[in-house]
């Protein structure tokens, strides 16, 4: 897990960025108290061992995505109550939306957490 320090950033986008959704404008400040966040995402393998060693039976359809050969590949199909599940059981929680971006944007403030522009460079 990583530290994502205390402190104010900017939610949501801004009117002249191309990205975001209606719900997302006007952008404003959030500030949050420190917390910390996975750095890696959940792995179908990770998954597999929750719903092994509990006898959980996940809602979504994340079966349809894992094999051996995509065991170390991030988990998905699964639903909120899925994850949030997961993150009970291994002793976490599932980040807020403010915490999820405010992580994502990185200490700069990026749109992407690789940069500004919409294309990986």
């Amino acid at each position: 897990m990583v530290l994502i320090p205390a402190g104010p950033f900017m939610m949501g986008a801004s009117p002249q960025e191309s990205v975001g959704d209606p719900d997302e404008v006007p952008q404003h400040e959030v500030t949050l108290p420190a917390f910390k966040i996975d750095k890696y995402p959940v792995t179908n393998a990770q998954f597999y061992d929750f719903c092994f060693s509990t006898g959980y039976e996940a809602e979504g359809k994340w079966q349809e995505y894992h094999s051996k050969a995509t065991d170390h590949e991030p988990v998905r199909g699964v639903s909120w109550q899925d994850a949030n599940a997961y993150a009970k059981w291994a002793g976490k929680r599932l980040p807020t939306e403010a915490e999820w971006e405010k992580a994502a944007r990185g200490p700069q403030g990026y749109t992407y957490p690789w940069g500004m522009s919409g294309r990986k460079t």
